[in-house]
Formats: structure tokens, C-alpha cells, sequence
């Protein structure tokens, strides 16, 4: 079991941070891959108790706290288990993440509205048809019995 209070350095959270599989990660989530990358061995940090335990939150909050108002880290919010939970993440990945949900979004209203397109154009030809439905239908018909 770990003996020592591990105590981040700032760049070792910018590394967590940018870590191409980052992402948006948690206080503990940050906390275990620091541990990591100190060497602290797997095992010893198998809970989230044990990982408070090992890596000194007050440091990571402070450091985190700074870098955010640095514009080193973004702050934002994530849906974890039922909670809204505070998640950092670097301001590049912010960036790129915000930039893809924005592409997504107009990809999908731009969807929306090519199907709406399709929908008003079927209905146009729904109509059209009709029309000329009719207009073979009284020619087929019988003279007298229209």
C-alpha cells in the first residue's frame, strides 16, 4: 500500500490533459492517471478512496483552479452516474470537442431540413399524381356516366 501523499506538479496534469485519449476527465479521474504517471503501481489504487488517499486533492484543486483561470484548462460539467459532476479537460480538446458537437449538430439540422425537403417534395408529387390519376380516370369512364 502506498505510504506517501503524491502532490501533482502542473505539468503532469497539463500531460494528463492533453493525453490523446484525455478527453474530459474527473478530479479523480486526473488524480489516478498522475499517480501513474509517478509511478504509483495500479493496484495500490484500485478504489476512489484509495486514490483520495494517495494524490493530495487540495493540491489538484488549487492547480486545477489556476490553470483554468490561466486558460491552460476548461472547467465544464458531464452527466456521470445521475450526477452533474465537474470535468476538466485542456482548452485545445475543449475546443476541438465543442467545434465537433457544433459539425454534428449542423450536419443534423442540415438533415432535418433535406428530409423536410424530400417530404415536401413527395407530397408535391403525391399531388401531382393524383392529379393525373383523376384526369385518366374520367378518360376511361363511360360518357354518359359522369
Amino acid at each position: 500500500m502506498l505510504r506517501m501523499i503524491i502532490k501533482p506538479t502542473q505539468a503532469e496534469v497539463e500531460a494528463v490533459l492533453t493525453a490523446p485519449d484525455a478527453g474530459p476527465l474527473s478530479m479523480t479521474e486526473i488524480a489516478y492517471r498522475v499517480a501513474l504517471l509517478q509511478g504509483v503501481d495500479p493496484g495500490d489504487l484500485v478504489t476512489s478512496d484509495q486514490i483520495q488517499k494517495a494524490v493530495s486533492h487540495y493540491t489538484l484543486k488549487n492547480l486545477l483552479a489556476a490553470m483554468t483561470v490561466n486558460g491552460l484548462a476548461v472547467r465544464t460539467s458531464a452527466f456521470r452516474r445521475g450526477q452533474n459532476r465537474p470535468v476538466w479537460e485542456s482548452r485545445e480538446a475543449h475546443a476541438a470537442r465543442m467545434q465537433a458537437e457544433d459539425e454534428q449538430r449542423q450536419a443534423a439540422l442540415m438533415a432535418k431540413a433535406q428530409h423536410g425537403a424530400w417530404a415536401e417534395l413527395a407530397a408535391r408529387h403525391d399531388e401531382e399524381y393524383a392529379e393525373l390519376l383523376a384526369v385518366h380516370l374520367a378518360a376511361l369512364a363511360p360518357a354518359g356516366s359522369a
